[in-house]
Parts: structure tokens; C-alpha cells; sequence
């Protein structure tokens, strides 16, 4: 993966995500709070918060190897077990947002509703 600079690095270290205003910056994850969702979704003017952000890597050419980055960098961020939101809650058209959501049940997270937004925890937070 290549890093803003262009360098080759590794695919954690590279993590572009993209908050508010369509920027893309490296992460200071720390601090940070991903959104899964529906492209459209996640991409719509006000959609991610300052403090918020989503997966995104240099396509790969494959629905298998899509998958493969997807579901990798997923489970990087639930062993945080920082909630993750859901900005396409009712939206289950999603062949990657229904294979993540999918993953989030399977590994023990479950959705809970705070205030009109749909959040994932892992099961006893």
C-alpha cells in the first residue's frame, strides 16, 4: 500500500480515511471512530463527523481480495472494541456492508440504537 507520500509502507501504518469535507489524511486512529455504511451513504456532504472516518484502500481488482482488505482492516479496528456506527442502518443492499455486518454478529458484536443512530459493540461493553 502506498502511504500520501507515495512510499510503500504497511497496509495499518497507510490507512487513509476520509472525515469530514472529503479530505484524505492517515489516521490518528486513537481518537477516531469508524463508520461502516453504503458508499452514497458515507459519502454524502455531513455523513462523517470530525472525529470519524471510513475504510478505504487502492482498489485491488477482485471481490475476493476486496473482501480480504476489508474484512482485515474490520477486525483491526473491532479489536479496539470502540462501538462502530452504522450510517446505512436500514440499507441491506450492500453486498460489503452486509458481509461486515455479517462479521461484527459472527465475532459476538451486536447493534444497539442511541438516540436515531445505529452503533455495533462488542457483546458485554
Amino acid at each position: 500500500m502506498l502511504c500520501e507520500s507515495g512510499k510503500r509502507t504497511s497496509m495499518m501504518v497507510a490507512l487513509a480515511v476520509t472525515g469530514g469535507g472529503g479530505r484524505i489524511r492517515t489516521a490518528n486512529v486513537a481518537k477516531r471512530r469508524l463508520v461502516i455504511g453504503r458508499s452514497q451513504d458515507l459519502s454524502a456532504e455531513g455523513a462523517l463527523r470530525s472525529n470519524e472516518y471510513r475504510l478505504q484502500w487502492p482498489s485491488s481488482g477482485s471481490v475476493k481480495s476486496e473482501w480480504k482488505i476489508n474484512s482485515g482492516l474490520l477486525r483491526s479496528e473491532m479489536h479496539r472494541k470502540v462501538p462502530i456506527r452504522d450510517a446505512s442502518p436500514g440499507d441491506k443492499g450492500g453486498m460489503y456492508l452486509n458481509a461486515e455486518r455479517n462479521l461484527l454478529q459472527d465475532r459476538g458484536w451486536g447493534k444497539y440504537k442511541n438516540l436515531d443512530e445505529i452503533y455495533w459493540r462488542p457483546s458485554g461493553e
